[in-house]
């Protein structure tokens, strides 16, 4: 009986995922990121209408994509910097199992989503009129605040921070314990990238209460991530002693 139980393992061994050939996986998941990227723009784009409206009213319309311009600068930072956290993770993992890779995975998954949730913010961020017995165009920029509204913005907070949660999830697994990083990798370190890496979750977390008093003052809030980051850098940075060679 212990013998079979041996060979057993023999036959299964070769096929768990585990190693420390990560180039596949960094490859993959830029090639994602890329892509998502890549996605926000197609999403602008100007409406459907006559020729002569286009000819008249061209620059109303396309004063009228700034909501979707604005929206389209925030997802191109905010998973610019998810990248960028992406890629400092992995320049301190240095080996792999299933359960990292599946995690990646997941969180490549809600990478790919976000430009859905880009496009139904500025879709509720401005409003075009087209008045096609008289040919003119209006348009209004960033509505009074309605009830679509404040989902949209919802919708966007919470999409960003599952990601945002995902990718913590991603280093708390591989940190814990050195289970998947370097070992000269620090706990002051470790811990430092835990919080950096927290921060956009929360405030994005934080914005959804407050986009039930004020949907303005919510995506007013996504700007303390470029503010409160720098002022994290200062009072907990790691010393040199602290990062692996």
């Amino acid at each position: 009986m212990a013998s079979r139980r041996r060979r057993r393992r023999r036959r299964t061994a070769p096929w768990v995922e585990s190693g420390t050939e990560l180039e596949r996986t960094v490859y993959f998941s830029d090639a994602v990121f890329a892509i998502a990227i890549t996605l926000l723009i197609l999403d602008i784009k100007l409406p459907n209408v006559s020729e002569e409206q286009l000819r008249t009213d061209l620059p109303i319309l396309v004063l009228g994509l700034l909501p979707q311009f604005i929206s389209f600068v925030i997802t191109f930072l905010m998973i610019g910097f998810y990248w960028l956290t992406h890629h400092r993770m992995f320049r301190y993992i240095d080996r792999y199992d299933g359960r990292l890779l599946w995690t990646n995975i997941v969180f490549l998954m809600s990478v790919a989503f976000l430009p859905f949730p880009t496009s139904v913010l500025s879709e509720a961020s401005t409003s075009l009129n087209f008045d096609r017995s008289s040919s003119s165009t209006t348009v209004l920029l960033f509505p009074a605040a309605s009830g679509g509204q404040q989902f949209a913005v919802a919708f966007y907070a919470a999409s960003a921070a599952v990601s945002g949660l995902l990718l913590v999830w991603l280093w708390r697994y591989a940190a814990r314990g050195g289970r998947l990083v370097n070992k000269d990798l620090s706990p002051r370190l470790s811990a430092f990238f835990f919080l950096w890496t927290l921060l956009p979750p929360l405030i994005f977390i934080l914005s959804i209460g407050i986009s039930f008093a004020s949907v303005y003052a919510a995506q007013f809030s996504w700007l303390l991530i470029p503010v409160v980051r720098p002022l994290l850098d200062r009072i907990l940075q790691p010393s040199a002693n602290d990062y692996a060679p």
